[in-house]
């Protein structure tokens, strides 16, 4: 079908019969190598239309949640911090603000600072950065 239609236009420019045939199989070949070369290339087309993600990433990513979670079992453990407060502070260890703990948990912004301060002081800590610092998050 496709070179009865390239035949015909070629016909139109004055080739022969036999010229009209060439053009027609070395276009259809040459169409057949580009889209073998499209569709068997190393290249990831995925990545046009998605975000690809780097494994390696991800596992250092999840590797360092684990390793704060743990610091936060451990240190929870040692300081005798009720369930809310170890649920806060693990909060705190991802970086959420007061506000949004308070409407995470649902309750008053004044009983986050509350058991903030229970935190602070049964950890012999001040602030924030240092229970950051305590847990190994620092400022990332």
């Amino acid at each position: 079908m496709v070179g009865v239609g390239v035949d015909a236009g070629l016909g139109a420019l004055g080739m022969s019969a036999v010229a009209q045939s060439t053009v027609s199989v070395v276009m259809v070949a040459l169409l057949v190598v580009l889209i073998t070369l499209l569709l068997l290339s190393e290249r990831r087309w995925d990545s046009h239309w998605t975000v690809v993600l780097d494994d390696d990433s991800l596992a250092e990513e999840s590797s360092r949640e684990e390793a704060v979670a743990a610091r936060c079992d451990e240190l929870s453990a040692r300081c005798g911090l009720s369930p809310r407060e170890d649920e806060i502070m693990r909060l705190l260890a991802r970086k959420k603000t007061m506000a949004a703990i308070a409407r995470d948990l649902y309750i008053a912004e004044g009983t986050v600072k509350a058991h903030v301060r229970h935190i602070y002081e049964k950890a012999g800590i001040n602030t924030r950065k240092d229970l950051l610092e305590l847990l190994g998050v620092g400022d990332r």
